[in-house]
């Protein structure tokens, strides 16, 4: 079934995880993704075949040494036949190679260039490097992640870099719409900082609105929230999370768990005495919770219209009957290992339903097929071989 982006081109520089997600979903969505590598492999390459599978995915691999004129020649055909180019460079080299945005605007006026970067182009953080967890703690997450009286922690996954990279595909997609409508490309950028702040948008606005509130960090809540009953609590055999407890539904959670001698506990009888006694709260409903399995609260709490789930491991998550149907999760075949297991798209479409559309490609697997479409001929390919352009 053609896919929503059918017909539409990328050229795409980027690597590690934030350009590679970005442009593996539009790829899952019909978009033809020519992945330029160097002739070793960009280092994202080095995550081993899960990162390849997942992240490289129904793309096309060509190398180049970009440093090399006749390589600018190459991309510049590629250039002129695409829709999209994306890097995750740090702003300034692709400039400084020749591959920025106003110098290939001059190749397709009309392109589309999209950058992510970890802090933003503009600022005195512009050119520093980074990775996942340094947009994680400069956006904040940090500092509201962990033991309340622990250091900070980074998300236990790479959220920064994945959510980022929707991102970026989002902002193209919203690139091509205009496109369509006034023939005019135009450059879109995100950035690991931006993309964490925005991932917070009422956490941090209320600190603006009410500044002289301290946030603390959250612990096993959310730092905003209805504490107390909240968050991830040991079963007998797991974990559950609990997302909050009004004070109507009070009386039922103590009658649930057992603990109806302290239903008019003055400590924490209210919402706001659960927020602010919560480790008094804890050490009532720990032991009660350790009593059954993870099976069998869910079965309680939910029949009692509680907000309960399940803290699911990888393992579960890859056997989720849930996550199957969806399609969050997805079998595919590899070359080397036949059927596997990887992270699908998390978007559904009734008349376009994306999907991955290949095997994640060896490297440079598609450079000789591409130098044939540009229409150069196997003599030219063998020349460049040899000075090792390609």
């Amino acid at each position: 079934m053609p896919g929503a982006l059918e017909g539409i081109r990328i050229v795409d520089f980027s690597q590690e995880i934030l350009g590679p997600y970005s442009t593996a979903l539009l790829a899952d969505m019909g978009a033809t993704v020519e992945k330029i590598e160097r002739r070793e492999g960009e280092f994202g390459r080095r995550g081993g075949a899960a990162y390849v599978t997942v992240l490289n995915r129904g793309k096309r691999s060509v190398t180049l040494d970009l440093k090399q004129p006749k390589a600018k020649e190459i991309v510049y055909k590629m250039v002129k036949r695409a829709d999209v180019v994306v890097s995750n460079w740090i702003p300034g080299v692709m400039d400084r190679l020749g591959y920025g945005y106003e110098a290939l605007r001059k190749i397709k006026p009309d392109i589309i260039y999209a950058s992510g970067s970890t802090f933003g182009s503009e600022g005195p953080w512009a050119k520093k490097p980074g990775r996942d967890t340094l947009g994680q703690a400069a956006g904040g997450l940090m500092s509201v992640t962990g033991p309340v009286d622990g250091v900070p922690f980074p998300a236990g996954a790479c959220i920064a870099d994945a959510t980022t990279g929707a991102m970026l595909a989002s902002a193209i997609l919203a690139a091509l719409v205009y496109r369509g409508r006034t023939g005019k490309g135009q450059k879109v950028e995100v950035s690991l900082y931006g993309t964490v702040i925005a991932m917070q948008p009422w956490e941090i606005t209320a600190k603006s609105f009410m500044p002289q509130i301290p946030v603390r960090r959250a612990g096993r809540n959310h730092s905003f929230a209805l504490r107390g009953v909240w968050g991830s609590f040991a079963t007998k055999d797991g974990y559950i999370c609990l997302a909050g407890c009004f004070d109507e539904q009070w009386p039922m959670l103590c009658r649930i768990l057992g603990i109806e001698a302290h239903q008019h506990d003055p400590l924490i009888a209210t919402a706001d005495g659960r927020n602010k006694n919560e480790e008094a709260l804890w050490r009532i409903m720990e032991p009660a919770l350790r009593k059954k399995t993870t099976d069998e609260w869910l079965q309680e709490l939910e029949a009692s219209e509680f907000l309960v789930s399940r803290v699911q491991t990888y393992d579960d998550i890859l056997k989720s009957e849930q996550a199957l149907l969806n399609g969050y999760i997805r079998t595919i075949e590899h070359p080397d290992l036949g059927k596997v297991k990887i992270v699908g798209h998390p978007i559904r479409m009734s008349a376009t339903p994306p999907s991955p559309q290949g095997p994640a490609p060896e490297i440079g697997q598609h450079t000789e097929e591409v130098l044939l479409e540009l229409g150069y001929s196997w003599e030219e390919i063998g020349k460049m071989q040899g000075d090792k352009v390609v």
